[in-house]
């Protein structure tokens, strides 16, 4: 049998290039991370005026249970100065996401954020290092979605400059 996978997804509006790059650090220091995507940007959704977002996903493995996972992901977003509000689009220092959690051949299980079948800001960093994964009780691939969300919208796309490379300790 082999190890439980779980796709994350970091976004940050405020002073992205501090703290995503921490947050990816303070991620290392707790779980073993398999692989990460590259960096994404782009406009903010639903708060116009807003500043851009970056976003990057990561595989990690072996995770612990999802609400043991949920409480760890919390303590870093409030350590990085996340404020949780009644506006589910106010700008964010950052924002950690579970995607989904899958077996070691990709199989994803239950349940899956919706984002990965509707967004590109969460399909493409996705597309990057889990295209194959498979939806749960389907054929289709994190691939076929991409294809399928087609052209990404206006402002969006993989970021030129990455963050300063860090070796990861696994």
């Amino acid at each position: 049998m082999g190890q439980d996978l779980v796709l994350l997804l970091l976004g940050s509006n405020i002073e992205p290039q501090i703290h995503v790059k921490a947050a990816l650090e303070d991620l290392d220091e707790i779980f073993e991370i398999r692989t990460r995507s590259h960096l994404y940007h782009g406009p903010t959704i639903g708060a116009q005026g807003s500043p851009d977002f970056v976003n990057v996903a990561l595989i990690i493995v072996s995770p612990p249970p999802p609400e043991r996972l949920r409480a760890q992901l919390r303590e870093i977003e409030a350590a990085h100065g996340r404020v949780r509000g009644d506006d589910r689009n106010q700008p964010r220092t950052l924002d950690i996401d579970i995607v989904c959690y899958a077996s070691s051949n990709g199989q994803m299980r239950e349940p899956v954020d919706a984002g990965l079948s509707s967004l590109h800001y969460v399909a493409l960093p996705a597309l990057d290092i889990a295209g194959h994964w498979q939806f749960p009780g389907s054929d289709r691939r994190i691939s076929d979605i991409v294809e399928e969300l087609g052209p990404p919208p206006p402002r969006f796309g993989r970021m030129e400059k990455s963050l300063p490379e860090r070796e990861l300790k696994n």
